[in-house]
């Protein structure tokens, strides 16, 4: 498999990412109010800087209408990420360096959920795929070398294409490990889960927490069989296909054709912004019969 195949993948991967929050943000909303109303954090903070008491700021219009323009903003800037997603390359540094401000951008969206949620920490890493996917499209363009200028370069040390895939691997397991926090139990089992198992196999409610559970712990065991060698290939297989599968079942099982539209523009981000955690994982395969390039190591 050629490099500029898995940077195809990637960038694929990157664009619905970044496309599904830009949909996110501009269209619905983000939980900057979990930490913009926090009065435990931000109350002195905005005495302080602005001179206005707390009851003022929270029932300000104005403040309101300027948090939903900020979430405008960052939904304005994922879609400058998304076309960087796709017309990076070697030539494009700039298009790099947007997307690594891109990823600093989710791994803060994904603090903000965490918060949202009492700091639960498995609501955090489950982001791990969608935070690093940027962060590795932009390895891959910017630190690699092609097999036809590796005779040139022999004085240069190199971070191997194994590091590479353990990076990926550890990523693809937080992303997996959290959602099966949340399967099996341990976190209370969101509506939205127990709905989507309902609606998609037509299962009471009792059997779809069992199932729930079991999955749970497929995500667990996969998440541990991507680091043994000999079991690693089907693993990533599976996640592939759970990851796609779950993706789509935010579209399908919440889907009406007496309002197609209305459920396309409600749930359809959704699914692309979960969709490298089907991407990653091909990435990782598409890695392991690919000898055509190294990684330069990072200073």
């Amino acid at each position: 498999m050629s490099k500029s195949q898995i940077i195809i993948v990637l960038k694929i991967t990157c664009f619905c990412l970044f496309a599904g929050r830009a949909w996110q943000h501009i269209i619905w909303d983000a939980p900057f109010r979990a930490l913009l109303w926090d009065e435990q954090l931000m109350k002195g903070i905005i005495e302080m800087a602005f001179g206005m008491n707390w009851q003022d700021y929270v029932s300000s219009g104005f403040v309101d209408r300027t948090i939903q323009n900020t979430i405008k903003g960052f939904g304005w800037f994922y879609v400058v990420c998304a076309t960087c997603s796709l017309i990076i390359n070697e030539r494009r540094k700039w298009a790099g360096y947007v997307l690594l401000i891109g990823s600093v951008s989710l791994a803060f969206l994904a603090f903000l959920y965490c918060k949202e949620k009492s700091y639960r920490i498995g609501d955090f890493f489950e982001y791990a795929i969608q935070v690093a996917s940027p962060i590795f499209l932009w390895l891959i363009i910017f630190k690699t070398q092609g097999a036809q200028n590796l005779a040139q370069s022999n004085t240069e040390k190199f971070l191997s294409k194994n590091k590479l895939k353990l990076l990926m691997k550890i990523a693809i397991a937080l992303t997996f490990t959290s959602h099966g926090l949340y399967a099996i139990g341990y976190y209370p089992h969101p509506g939205s889960f127990v709905d989507m198992v309902i609606n998609s196999f037509g299962v009471t409610e009792p059997t779809a927490h069992h199932l729930l559970f079991i999955v749970g712990v497929l995500d667990f065991l996969v998440s541990i069989l991507i680091f043994i060698p000999k079991v690693a290939k089907p693993a990533l297989i599976y996640i592939v296909f759970w990851g796609l599968l779950t993706a789509l079942a935010r579209v399908y099982a919440n889907f009406y054709s007496n309002f197609a539209l209305e459920t396309i523009s409600q749930w359809l981000h959704e699914t692309l912004w979960r969709l490298p955690h089907a991407g990653l994982p091909v990435v990782v395969l598409l890695l392991e019969s690919s000898t055509t390039f190294r990684l330069k190591k990072l200073e």
